[in-house]
């Protein structure tokens, strides 16, 4: 039997001549749209978390209202949740791509409603939800049909850079903490935890990247932002992006128990509704400190 190298890039096997993908590419396949689905609900999880992080409870992409200010601003989103959003949109594409390539070469005729085996068969292959878990799984049934394609290597290649790439996402969104702009192009720099340094994309004159102490920066920035209030969202939302983890139902449940203390109150966005406490940025990293050690010193 002859054999040919799979087309896939960057696969170096050889398989038979018959096949347009490799087994181990096809294997690969199989895995990567079994994982789809959990990798959709992280994305979700990612963006979710994101939507309630806006200085005012409301999504972070709306305009909210300055508390410092008076102004109606828009809140950037952070770049891993560009990233999240970004990723579950290719995702997505490549899946709705390869169900539109397939679904013209439908399967029947077939009985209205039996029990038939083969009829059960066919009738899960029909038309899938429109999620990418339902899409995911109509494809992982068609399998067969998918790899038989002729531009099957195309399909394992593209869904494996989108399921890489969603991958990619939910560890950057993970594990990354603010570490202020960059002093000569204002880019947002993001450190991983623990890292000495962070490193901008722009360079300086001598065309190096340019380097800052992630500890310098982190104190430049308490010292920038402890004064500031805001309500229990917002400054959970600055306090983990500085390293200090909290949730807006943890600060509401030290501000309710006495624990923190409250700067005030903020107008509430719908009529008859109660005010929303606010909070000062400084009390709750403080907070966050004490509670950690005091973990430590139980453990």
């Amino acid at each position: 039997m002859s054999s040919l190298p799979c087309p896939v890039p960057y696969c170096d096997r050889l398989m038979p001549a018959h096949l347009h993908v490799c087994g181990a590419c096809e294997a690969r396949l199989i895995r990567d749209l079994a994982a789809a689905p959990d990798l959709a609900d992280e994305l979700d999880v990612t963006l979710t978390r994101q939507a309630r992080t806006g200085a005012s409870g409301a999504r972070a992409d709306a305009d909210e209202l300055d508390l410092h200010t008076g102004l109606a601003v828009r809140r950037a989103p952070l770049p891993w949740v560009e990233a999240a959003a970004e990723a579950r949109d290719i995702l997505k594409s490549a899946l709705v791509g390869w169900w539109r390539e397939l679904e013209g070469d439908g399967i029947g005729p077939y009985c209205g409603a039996c029990e038939h085996p083969s009829c059960e068969w066919v009738h899960l292959g029909r038309t899938p939800d429109d999620s990418i878990a339902g899409i995911a799984a109509w494809l992982a049934r068609h399998v067969a049909r998918l790899v038989a394609h002729p531009a099957a290597e195309e399909a394992v290649d593209e869904l494996a850079v989108a399921v890489a790439t969603a991958r990619h996402a939910i560890d950057r969104a993970a594990d990354r903490i603010y570490a202020g702009p960059c002093d000569a192009c204002g880019l947002d720099l993001y450190a991983r935890p623990g890292a000495a340094t962070v490193a901008c994309a722009c360079v300086d004159a001598t065309g190096r990247r340019r380097v800052y102490d992630v500890a310098a920066r982190r104190g430049w920035m308490l010292d920038q932002v402890s004064e500031m209030i805001g309500n229990a969202s917002w400054v959970a939302s600055v306090s983990t992006a500085l390293g200090y983890v909290v949730s807006p139902s943890t600060v509401r449940t030290w501000g309710g128990r006495g624990r923190l203390t409250i700067r005030g109150h903020s107008a509430p966005l719908n009529a008859g509704a109660d005010p929303h406490p606010l909070y000062r940025v400084g009390d709750v990293i403080e907070r966050v400190r004490q509670h950690a050690a005091t973990k430590e010193k139980a453990s």
